[in-house]
């Protein structure tokens, strides 16, 4: 075994990783800052702009499949860079945009480029990081969404204020173009990074996926889906989102119509899920690992922080639900978004924990992400809006998710079976 290096030129990749991932949530998020008054001066209905929203999620979905197996080809240095290019120049154009043809259109391009952002990031830690870390390093960059969700509002309200509309999306291209050009310059795979030592080097290939096509047969990728193990992950992450999609869709409408919060006491309060969020995506990242080094199981090591934080926040969702008190729904809401959150970095390393090699890495993800995002952000805020127009409520909606997260957990922790590559035995 290969002691520990000195020297951490992956972990500064993963931290460029995770301002990567916000980036782009910034962008995903920032028309919802905008669309107001973006809406009043195109003469929009509130039943289009809901239409404009969804637009993302259903390319995004769609795309994710594709996209894993296009990253797969390509690497996550030119594929990201691809994907930073184009969600740039997307959000570029949105400045641009003259009503609700060429919103809707944007935000579906937007879904397509940003279709590859999970996939590329599994694959990179594929690449650079041991099995002792990558549930922390998994952690670090998933919760990139939270991290761009809390920038985004403060940062497109300012925007707003002093520049007017375009200068949000104006604005945010041009951090994304800069991210990008930073990863083009600064990323590469460690068998030929030039700032990698040698001894880091070493470390990180001690235990590491394996080069396509060096020890395993290559596959098609149809063959993917004849494993119970890749079934398992779609369904769970499909269940997964589902009950996290809230804190994306519904949250705001929640806490200004069912628990009657000011605009400003919703802008504060409701920060306080996504900030805890961004802490708990680390800590669950590194308990996983902490886990994996004292009882030397895998299956221990993923599955307890997925089993103990959805379980925690499947009931502290059915707590929000039940809870009349503005306060309580507030902690409730904070305590379900950080152990869901605990569990992120664990869910996301098991794509690479079951890739047979890193030709498969950024396929499995993008056939996971692509069911998260049907069951978060196609599925769920529709079936949740249906619910609260049938019963003028949102216990039922948010009762439902928590059942649905609960599902998902089981799928992770029975039907994913014990944890090893597709097509390899121990």
């Amino acid at each position: 075994m290969v002691d520990k290096p000195r020297t951490h030129l992956r972990w500064r990749l993963c931290g460029l990783l995770f301002i990567g991932m916000s980036v782009q949530s910034l962008d995903r998020v920032n028309l919802s800052a905008a669309l107001p008054i973006m809406s009043k001066a195109f003469h929009i209905s509130p039943a289009l702009d809901g239409v404009i929203l969804s637009g993302f999620f259903w390319s995004y979905a769609i795309c994710n499949i594709p996209a894993g197996y296009i990253v797969d080809r390509l690497r996550p240095r030119r594929a990201f860079t691809i994907i930073g290019i184009w969600w740039s120049l997307i959000t570029l154009l949105t400045a641009a945009a003259n009503g609700f043809a060429s919103l809707f259109a944007l935000r579906a391009l937007l879904g397509v480029g940003q279709a590859g952002d999970f996939p590329a990031a599994a694959a990179t830690v594929g690449e650079w990081f041991p099995k002792a870390e990558r549930g922390l390093a998994s952690g670090i960059y998933s919760v990139g969404n939270d991290g761009g969700a809390l920038i985004a509002l403060p940062l497109s309200v300012f925007l707003l204020i002093h520049f007017g509309w375009p200068s949000v999306f104006i604005g945010c291209a041009v951090i994304g173009l800069a991210w990008t050009l930073a990863w083009w310059a600064f990323y590469h795979p460690p068998a030929i990074h030039q700032h990698v030592t040698a001894e880091e080097r070493a470390y990180i290939e001690a235990d590491s996926l394996p080069t396509a096509g060096t020890d395993q047969p290559k596959r098609r990728w149809l063959d993917l889906l004849a494993y119970r193990r890749t079934w398992a992950l779609i369904i769970g992450y499909f269940c997964y989102p589902y009950l996290y999609g809230f804190f994306l869709t519904w949250l705001p409408t929640f806490l200004v119509r069912a628990q009657h919060f000011s605009l400003a006491q919703m802008g504060i309060y409701g920060s306080f899920p996504a900030f805890f969020a961004v802490i708990a995506g680390g800590l669950g990242g590194k308990w996983s690992d902490v886990l994996n080094q004292r009882f030397g199981s895998i299956d221990i090591a993923r599955k307890v922080p997925i089993a103990v934080g959805m379980t925690v926040g499947s009931l502290g969702l059915i707590g929000v639900a039940l809870s009349h008190s503005p306060a309580m729904v507030i902690a409730l809401l904070t305590l379900t978004a950080f152990s869901m959150r605990l569990a992120y970095g664990a869910i996301w390393s098991l794509p690479v924990d079951v890739s047979p090699g890193r030709a498969y890495t950024a396929s499995i993800s993008g056939l996971m992400n692509a069911a998260g995002n049907f069951g978060g952000g196609v599925i769920a805020p529709i079936v949740t809006g249906v619910l609260v127009a049938v019963t003028h409520s949102f216990v039922l909606p948010l009762v439902a998710a928590s059942i649905v997260a609960l599902l998902g957990m089981c799928s992770f922790l029975f039907l994913l079976g014990h944890i090893e590559p597709l097509w390899q035995q121990q």
